[in-house]
């Protein structure tokens, strides 16, 4: 293995189909430790003839820097005919930053590259750097893609990436997976959209990480503004922080895009955070699926989540949480945290709501102020004997024996009483096994135990309780 250092302001590398050629490209291939490339350096392995452009690819042991206007170039030009090769940049650690620029476009008739980027470690991208996997205005063909892996991965500093189509033909899936952390923050924006005048439809936006943050302007958007239908955006992690971010799905034309939202623990909102499935003009708007443990939105900060319209029919927003905290379905408010699938013109959506075993918005419960009386509740237990008329009750006589809560030892060796119980005449209970008697005494050994007996026990250190017909 070697370190490959290609540094020059007028180093270029170029495996293409030119001009008048008829014929492919021939490719690319960087094999190194550590790879970088930089000083407006140009990797160049497109057609721009009769032919199809062939794959740039770059493999480190160690890790892949891009920097200072550093170019890859895998495209169909404006006058060829045939398909883009991929980009592949395959490393322990890459980084992309300085102006560089990835373009897997497609300007002719073909279709554009897929734009792979494979890290065991950690992916940053950073500085205004530029990918993309487009249908160019003059192009007949679908984009390629954007594929991006990695343990963690960074992208920040206003960097894009974008698989839209303004031409025509479709655009296709940007899809990044993080083993821990995804973080898109400083005005980043991840697109996959379908221009004015296309003739396409636009790719989904999947991400999965252990956890997503999307802040400082950053936003993640799939729209159609031409005759075309724009994608859907999933997302499948642990926590999802938004903060002054967007996660957006929206449609001028066309069918609605849709965002769905599987969150194990806990998605937040804050500073003017915003998940949309929003309608313009006659569209109706898309549905919203959140599936999580917990919202917080932190109050009075404009944090929304909606599915409106003007001139067609609201969407649906379908949550499935055990809590809501800050954010309530009302009219749209610059203030209030608000969630939304109101319409202009058209009919209002459905807000769909469940959390199991719990309110479904958490808000301050008035408890009712009245008070059981305890007497109440004795008169309805203890009430008057039918047969005789007389009024039932529970009455402790005799000296010491009775303990201070129920369910403890009785704290005396003998029970004693005040006046003769007087037993009651009891028949047994006949029955094929011999005769049953109830209890009628009671007697307490040396050792503290309690037994019941068969017969009497009135001068045998022992008590009768009395019997109700409706307390004992």
């Amino acid at each position: 293995m070697y370190l490959i250092y290609l540094r020059t302001a007028i180093n270029s590398i170029s495996s293409r189909v030119r001009e008048t050629a008829v014929g492919d490209a021939g490719g690319i291939s960087i094999i190194g430790n550590s790879v970088l490339i930089s000083t407006n350096t140009n990797l160049d392995a497109g057609t721009r003839a009769q032919g199809d452009g062939k794959a740039i690819s770059i493999k480190a042991t160690d890790n892949i820097t891009l920097d200072d206007d550093a170019l890859l170039i895998a495209q169909v030009g404006p006058d060829a005919t045939g398909n883009a090769g991929t980009i592949t940049l395959s490393a322990n650690t890459i980084e992309i930053k300085g102006d560089s620029t990835i373009i897997g476009n497609t300007r002719g008739q073909g279709n554009a590259s897929l734009v792979s980027i494979i890290a065991k470690d950690s992916v940053i991208i950073t500085e205004e750097t530029s990918i993309s996997s487009r249908v160019r205005e003059t192009a007949v063909g679908d984009a390629g893609g954007i594929s991006i892996t990695g343990n963690s991965i960074l992208i920040n500093g206003e960097s894009r990436l974008d698989a839209g189509t303004v031409g025509q033909g479709n655009g296709q899936d940007i899809t990044i997976n993080a083993v821990k952390n995804i973080t898109l923050d400083d005005g980043v924006s991840i697109k996959a959209e379908v221009g004015t005048d296309a003739a396409g439809n636009a790719g989904n936006i999947n991400l999965t990480a252990d956890s997503l943050v999307i802040t400082d302007d950053a936003r993640l958007t799939v729209r159609s503004n031409g005759q075309g239908n724009p994608g859907n955006i999933e997302i499948a992690a642990n926590t999802i922080e938004l903060n002054k971010g967007e996660i957006s799905a929206a449609t001028a034309f066309g069918n609605f895009g849709n965002i769905n939202l599987e969150v194990s623990e806990n998605i937040t909102l804050r500073n003017q955070s915003l998940i949309s499935a929003q309608a313009l003009n006659n569209a109706n708007g898309g549905n919203i699926v959140i599936d999580t443990s917990f919202i917080v939105a932190f109050p009075n900060q404009n944090n929304d989540i909606i599915a409106d319209a003007v001139g067609g029919n609201g969407g649906n927003i379908n949550i499935n949480a055990e809590a809501l905290f800050g954010i309530q379905e009302r009219p749209l408010n610059d203030l209030s945290n608000d969630i939304n699938v109101s319409s202009e013109f058209g009919l209002d959506g459905t807000v769909s709501i469940f959390t199991p075993n719990t309110n479904n918005l958490q808000t301050e419960i008035n408890l009712p102020n009245s008070i059981i009386e305890s007497e109440q509740t004795v008169a309805q237990a203890c009430q008057s004997d039918r047969a005789s008329g007389i009024a039932s009750g529970l009455n402790i006589k005799g000296k010491g024996g009775v303990p201070f809560i129920p369910t403890n030892p009785f704290n005396s060796e003998i029970i004693l009483v005040d006046e003769p119980i007087t037993a009651r005449d009891i028949k047994p209970i006949q029955t094929s096994m011999g005769n049953i008697y109830p209890a009628r005494g009671i007697v307490k050994t040396e050792d503290g135990k309690i037994i019941l007996t068969a017969y009497a026990t009135d001068n045998l250190n022992s008590r009768t309780p009395h019997m109700s017909a409706n307390c004992s």
